[in-house]
């Protein structure tokens, strides 16, 4: 019976060919209590010492098929076996719950999915439990010595279908034979899909139920562009199948004419079309794709593949290797780019709560612990220079500081690299990943906001509606301003908004900024900050004349007046004059003691302290003075 499914279109093509039903072991297994736990331990060692053994032969069926780049998520999984605080949740679980290795694997396994399920806002990281579900499955099936499907023994043309296809899965495929793959979950994010489109196999995920609705010999019409799935359809929906995927393959035919064709646009513009790359393999691709050039080579690639620091002539060959391949077309080579999720087994890391954002890429290569990596890196893109068009990138780059300390070490080694041509170093180009977000920061959070808000705060205290109206309309104004600059500017000039992040723009205005930040401040000291000394410095008998001489004055309501009248007239109230600590302050400078309990607060803030450490100090050391009668 003819029945027509709609799922996500996760790779382009369209294939008619018999279904072929991946089925998955029975992988069901009962709780058991257990007393020899080292025994459990033990298999559970096993099984996943069998895993990293059938992922690593994987992984190398990968890369001959889909490329080192696309291998990668096998990395991901041999890492997630090693994980130790996983594994050590694992056998903590069999110990204290004195049960079998599949149920403790299966416990701390289900927490970690759950969580990555769970988080319903990032479709990418939803996926990542599917990875984890690869992983445990793989190693279940060792625990209960039973062998998991292998795609790789297909040998005629076929419509894989499967609940869900995981990446060892799409890593067997052959796509001689396979033709295109449905399963009842996934997304176009997930690591089968992308493998998918690397392979250049149809792919639709989603359909909810298709290992319910198809036998083993049925025959599906597919369709990657449109996400259609037909089971068993008639000979009028198998030619328009046909026929679509004709028109597919012509449309592709006629991409590939485009392939070395100007990339120049209706007005005349010529934009350079750049690949990719992760390993020397890829340049392939890059020259049959018809590249223009190398926009990046990620380079921390030689060093997640390598057992120890690459050496320098390991480098060399690599960086040269890409070079001649691209025949005089330029190169941007990445320095090495690791931290975040890409860790070196052999390069012990400090462990951070955002590493992604903490000491990664340039600043380990900058810093004592990677600056003799850095400068390795550095000597072999140099001696390889002589080879192409190359391009030098340092990545993830935070401030104009540690940009000048990364060339500054370049420097060196360009002098001191005798054995390299003159000329050919010369000719080599200096970019940076991520300037204007770290130049920015400054101009943003530590200058314009504070003014726009000090202003808006001003205006709030005296009660004017106008403060935080002020303080939303100004501060918008400006994030527009930048917004459009960096962009419609940048589209425009293109490389030469790097000018002006070189040329100190951007440092010329944040110092504007600070200086007229400084005048906002001052001037909204006295209205925010009071500070009252109240030590007696010094206690003098008035003359007579000077003050009220209680006394004499009249009796009821004409002394009263009296008194008001000499006040006015500038008597004091008492016959001894009271000078304290703040009076004489008072003569000084008027407000010194809160300008200083100010710049006491920037020099704090400058040296890293925490706001609500300062106003908690503050707060404290306030209540200490007034007990001890200094305020």
């Amino acid at each position: 019976m003819t029945k027509m499914l709609k799922g996500i279109a996760a790779s382009d093509g369209v294939a008619v060919a018999k279904a072929y039903l991946l089925i998955q072991p029975d992988l069901s297994f009962e709780t058991v209590s257990v007393e020899d736990t080292s025994a459990e331990e033990a298999r559970l060692d096993a099984a996943l010492e069998a895993s990293q053994n059938e992922l690593s032969l994987i992984r190398e069926n990968a890369v001959a098929s889909l490329g080192e780049e696309a291998a990668q998520v096998f990395d991901a999984h041999m890492m997630v076996l090693a994980d130790p605080e996983m594994i050590g949740q694992i056998k903590e679980t069999i110990r204290t719950k004195k049960i079998n290795a599949e149920a403790g694997l299966k416990e701390v396994t289900d927490m970690f999915i759950a969580i990555f399920e769970g988080m319903e806002d990032n479709p990418y990281m939803q996926e990542r439990a599917a990875d984890i579900r690869d992983v445990t499955k793989r190693v279940l099936a060792n625990l209960l010595g039973k062998k998991l499907p292998n795609p790789a023994s297909i040998n005629e043309e076929a419509i894989v279908v499967a609940h869900d296809l995981t990446p060892s899965d799409t890593a067997q495929l052959n796509k001689k034979y396979v033709k295109a793959f449905v399963t009842n979950i996934g997304g176009r994010t997930s690591h089968s899909a992308i493998m998918a489109r690397t392979l250049e196999i149809a792919a639709v995920l989603g359909t909810n139920n298709i290992t319910e609705l198809v036998k083993d010999g049925d025959i599906l019409a597919v369709s990657g562009i449109t996400g259609e799935v037909v089971i068993n359809p008639t000979e009028e929906q198998i030619a328009e199948f046909k026929a679509a995927g004709e028109a597919y393959a012509k449309q592709k035919a006629e991409w590939a004419l485009l392939k070395d064709a100007q990339t120049v646009t209706a007005d005349g513009k010529h934009f350079e079309l750049a690949a990719n790359i992760g390993t020397p393999k890829d340049v392939e691709g890059v020259n049959d794709n018809g590249a223009e050039a190398v926009g990046l080579y990620r380079t921390e690639f030689l060093y997640m593949d390598s057992q120890d620091f690459p050496t320098e002539d390991d480098q060399y060959e690599a960086y040269k290797a890409v070079l001649e391949g691209m025949n005089g077309k330029p190169v941007v080579v990445r320095t090495m780019d690791i931290g975040g999720d890409k860790e070196l087994p052999y390069f012990d890391l400090p462990k951070e709560m955002n590493p992604f954002l903490g000491f990664r890429a340039l600043r380990i290569s900058i810093s004592e612990t990677g600056n003799q990596m850095f400068r390795t890196q550095l000597r072999a893109l140099l001696r390889a220079s002589v080879h192409g068009k190359l391009r030098i990138m340092f990545p993830m780059v935070a401030l104009l500081t540690e940009f000048r300390t990364a060339k500054g070490i370049l420097e060196e080694e360009k002098a001191n690299g005798t054995d390299i041509e003159d000329a050919a170093i010369q000719g080599v180009k200096i970019g940076m990943m991520g300037p204007l977000a770290g130049a920015g920061d400054p101009l943003f959070w530590f200058t314009l906001r504070p003014i726009f808000l000090s202003l808006g705060a001003g205006l709030a205290v005296s009660g004017n509606i106008l403060g935080p109206i002020v303080f939303f309309v100004l501060w918008n104004a400006m994030v527009a301003a930048v917004k459009w600059y960096t962009q419609e500017f940048g589209y425009r000039a293109g490389a030469a908004i790097t000018d002006d992040v070189s040329g100190n723009l951007l440092q010329q205005v944040t110092r504007g900024a600070s200086m007229m930040g400084m005048f906002v401040i001052g001037s909204l000291i006295q209205r925010w900050v009071s500070i009252t000394f109240t030590p007696v410095v010094s206690t003098v008998k008035q003359q007579e004349g000077a003050y009220i001489d209680w006394d004499k004055l009249p009796k009821g309501i004409a002394g009263v007046k009296e008194a008001f009248h000499q006040q006015a007239a500038g008597r004091s109230l008492d016959a001894n004059k009271v000078t304290t600590l703040q009076d004489n302050l008072n003569q000084l400078i008027p407000g010194l003691a809160a300008l200083g309990l100010t710049f006491l607060c920037m020099y704090l803030l400058k040296r890293k302290v925490s706001p609500i450490v300062i106003i908690l100090g503050i707060f404290v050391l306030a209540i200490v003075l007034h007990i001890i009668g200094l305020l």
